[in-house]
């Protein structure tokens, strides 16, 4: 009997996970309040990780080492996620997130800017740009220092070019997506 056979979950009717042991038999439990958002999970140790909703949106999380404290802006939207001395703000400017500022040990912002497809095309970090550029279908041709060639005879692999690496090795290194098999199109 392989490990994945030992493996049992169960969940109940609306496809929520109720419970999961592991190949060591060791349980872990998982409750729902009745909008079917996670309320607590009980950890194999005994341990909790409860969540607290308000108008059914999470707004605390607390474990056993600390508490996650989130604060939203319109309805869903998140604002803050806080945990001690350490946030997470988000900035918008409509559905798009225009900053990501980190206060605590690490004090950066991260910022976006997007093209008239609302695609990302430049991020700031630590005063570093990084660059985006995409084709006409939408789909990303550059990251950085990275370029992406698309091989149109094979669906599940692409070429990357590394500007940073030699050419012997950063050049049109061939990367294939795990789990994505596509037939080929080259018929000879």
């Amino acid at each position: 009997m392989s490990i994945n056979e030992n493996i049992y979950k169960k969940y109940i009717k609306t496809n929520q996970r109720v419970s999961y042991n592991s190949a060591l038999n060791h349980q872990t439990q998982y409750f729902y309040n009745q909008n079917r958002k996670l309320t607590q999970i009980i950890r194999p140790s005994g341990k909790t990780v409860d969540n607290n909703y308000i108008n059914d949106r999470l707004n605390r999380t607390t474990t056993a080492e600390s508490t996650i404290n989130y604060s939203y802006i319109f309805n869903d939207k998140i604002d803050t996620i806080t945990k001690d001395s350490e946030s997470i703000k988000y900035n918008y400017d409509g559905d798009l997130i225009t900053s990501v500022v980190q206060s605590g040990v690490l004090n950066q912002t991260v910022s976006y800017s997007y093209n008239n497809d609302f695609k990302v095309n430049s991020t700031i970090y630590a005063g570093v740009s990084q660059n985006y550029t995409y084709d006409n279908d939408g789909l990303l041709l550059s990251s950085g220092g990275y370029n992406l060639i698309r091989d149109i005879d094979n669906g599940d692999t692409f070429r990357a070019n590394i500007n940073s690496y030699p050419s012997i090795i950063g050049r049109k290194m061939a990367i294939r997506i795990n789990g994505i098999d596509t037939p080929e199109i080259r018929g000879k």
